[in-house]
């Protein structure tokens, strides 16, 4: 697909934003899973790092933009939560339904 360069531009805007929250959202797990007295401080400080570790690879904290990746991206984004499908209403329709196609939908 040719993606329209009003879809990358916007794309480009939303993807800081999408992260953004996501981290947020992963902070707050952080949190409660400190939070808890389950376990020792230790368990919980090397569970924490090793929890940002793998989190950290994930699409909604890091993410490498490439137009060419960019419906990849977005089916990926929505299959790691990191994002819904109404997330992308603003793109175009012949982009929401390569997306869709990809998630198999």
């Amino acid at each position: 697909m040719d993606i329209r360069k009003q879809d990358w531009n916007l794309f480009q805007t939303k993807v800081a934003e999408w992260q953004e929250a996501y981290m947020e959202k992963l902070i707050c797990e952080y949190i409660e899973y400190l939070s808890t007295e389950k376990c020792d401080a230790s368990e919980k400080f090397w569970g924490l790092k090793e929890k940002i570790k793998k989190d950290s690879r994930k699409p909604g904290v890091l993410l490498e933009l490439r137009k060419a990746d960019m419906e990849y991206d977005t089916a990926t984004l929505i299959k790691e939560c990191v994002i819904t499908e109404e997330n992308f209403d603003e793109f175009s329709e012949e982009f929401q339904n390569v997306v869709m196609k990809l998630l198999g939908k």
